[in-house]
């Protein structure tokens, strides 16, 4: 039967190679984000955000431990005319349908 020192040893152990697991998945992730963060930008995405979803239920996070979000700039010019035209109308030529044509 193990002492207490032996368990605690052992313990110690099981911890560090915990942790060690934990760095490599870190460093895994983060070379995996950089990457995706870079193909994005080559996309002229203006805005990246890796969010931890692993807390939600299985019907929010679909499984998937991580969601990315995206934001693409529009125009400030393009968002003034809209603020300042009451009646506007959104068309399939216009800034915001290009813009969200990109995400698709």
């Amino acid at each position: 039967m193990p002492t207490t020192r032996a368990k605690a040893v052992k313990s110690r152990h099981l911890m560090s190679t915990n942790e060690k697991d934990k760095k490599i998945q870190v460093h895994s992730m983060s070379n995996i984000n950089t990457e995706i963060e870079q193909q994005l930008r080559n996309e002229h995405v203006d805005i990246i955000h890796f969010v931890d979803i692993s807390m939600l239920d299985i019907k929010q996070n679909r499984g998937l431990p991580f969601a990315i979000l995206i934001g693409i700039a529009i125009h400030p010019h393009f968002l003034e005319m809209v603020c300042n035209t009451p009646n506007y109308t959104h068309t399939i030529d216009d800034e915001y349908a290009q813009t969200e044509s990109r995400v698709r």
